[in-house]
């Protein structure tokens, strides 16, 4: 099974949208690739997301 998923935040700072595609597997493989400026973000992210999704393989697709 696969899966996408897109959302968007914006204030008078920030536009932050992201899109994300995840695959079924039987453990959690989360990759995440930002643009250098949220690389050190990173490891952040991915422990937000590894609290939503238990199992699978979840890529992003974009961050701008």
């Amino acid at each position: 099974m696969t899966g996408y998923g897109s959302a968007e935040y914006r204030d008078s700072n920030y536009h932050i949208s992201v899109d994300i595609k995840s695959y079924n597997n039987r453990y959690c493989d989360i990759y995440i690739k930002s643009p250098a400026y949220l690389s050190p973000l990173e490891q952040r992210i991915n422990k937000i997301v590894s609290g939503y999704v238990k199992r699978g393989k979840v890529d992003r697709k974009s961050v701008v």
